[in-house]
């Protein structure tokens, strides 16, 4: 059983401000982030994408959103249990998914995703994944790695920040 729970998802990086909306909040602390998610709006992320579960039995997967008493917000929490014969986890779009043409964000300025992370028990793990226009029409995507590549200890009890390098998102396109 997996349980992870992420407090934002941003990509951090000199970004000169590039792509930002108006609707899109700074960090403070890092003026040079592009803020995506902090999980107080709820399902709903700054670019007006969603996420949601996904899981194909005997796997499976829940998300719901906690309170996290220290950190003073909002947390995604992500339970999922895989079995051999299936697959489970949780999808996060950074694309206005009600808009009639997609506009894509361009990661390229960007040096960083970055997102917190903490696990229940400590030793959990999970497959990071990213999917371009190509990957999102077949409804796919492509590993970028485990999370535990990002992790000195790993995932532990507690939070983390897992910091992945843009340029290691290969086999999509970091323009759109």
């Amino acid at each position: 059983s997996l349980t992870n729970a992420l407090p934002t998802a941003a990509t951090k990086g000199d970004s000169g401000g590039k792509n930002r909306d108006s609707k899109v909040p700074t960090d403070p602390a890092s003026p040079n982030a592009f803020l995506i998610w902090d999980f107080n709006a709820g399902n709903k992320n700054y670019l007006d994408g969603f996420l949601n579960q996904f899981e194909r039995a005997p796997s499976s997967a829940a998300c719901s959103y906690v309170q996290d008493a220290r950190r003073g917000n909002r947390v995604l929490k992500v339970i999922a249990s895989k079995k051999a014969d299936g697959y489970c986890g949780y999808w996060m779009q950074i694309v206005d998914f009600k808009a009639t043409t997609k506009t894509y964000v361009d990661i390229t300025p960007y040096k960083y995703f970055t997102f917190m992370v903490r696990g229940a028990k400590g030793r959990e793990d999970f497959t990071i994944q990213s999917a371009d226009k190509v990957w999102t029409i077949k409804e796919d995507s492509v590993p970028i790695g485990e999370v535990e590549k990002y992790l000195k200890k790993g995932i532990t009890t507690n939070w983390q920040e897992v910091v992945i390098p843009i340029e290691e998102f290969t086999g999509v396109e970091k323009s759109e």
